[in-house]
Parts: C-alpha cells; structure tokens; sequence
C-alpha cells in the first residue's frame, strides 16, 4: 500500500502563526512590564487569548484528522501497542535486574 499524501501545511500554518504571535506577544508584555507600562497586562491576556485559539484549533485538526485519516487509525493503535508493550516489558526485565542486585548485595552484607 502506498502512503497518502498527508494533510496539507497549509491545514498547520495558523498553529505556526498563533505561537509566532504568542511569542511576540509576550515578549512585548515583558518589555512593557519593565518599563511600567499599564498595557503589559493587556498584552500577556492577548498572548494568553492566543494561546486558546491555537488549542481550540490544535483540537479541530485533531478531529479532521482523525475524520480523514481514519483507515489508518487501526495501524496506529497497533503500533502504539507494541511501543507500550516492549516498554512495560523493558521496565519489568529492568525491575527484575534491579531486585535481583539488591537481594545479591544484601546477602553479602550478611555474610561479611
């Protein structure tokens, strides 16, 4: 099976654009901020209005990505699985290890 195009960047530009405000946005709050100005707390709530805008979109990409891409969802779900199944086996061979020194190290503590 050949891999599809993707979602367009165009679809991820206004995410780019919200945190390139968010940035300038801030930044401009903190300069205000040091030099007393009473707009740094009206620009740190526009930063934060961005902020929420960039989410509530972030959410909408979600869900027309899943709408779109929903063949591949169970590729993804299979995937995932095996990620957290070899780790959650890493993590208990490591336990084991780890168990297994402090028993070995404690049974020579008691004999010396």
């Amino acid at each position: 099976m050949t891999p599809d195009s993707g979602l367009s960047f165009s679809l991820f530009m206004p995410l780019v654009l919200a945190g390139a405000l968010y940035a300038v946005l801030l930044i401009a709050g903190s300069v205000l901020h040091s030099r007393g100005s009473g707009f740094a707390e009206t620009a740190r709530d526009a930063a934060f209005l961005c902020l929420l805008a960039g989410g509530a979109y972030a959410v909408v990409l979600a869900v027309t990505t899943f709408v779109s891409k929903f063949g591949v969802i169970d590729d993804f779900i299979y995937i995932t699985l095996v990620v957290v199944a070899f780790f959650a086996l890493l993590v208990g061979v490591l336990l084991l290890v780890e168990l297994l020194a402090g028993a070995i190290g404690r049974f020579r503590a008691r004999r010396s």
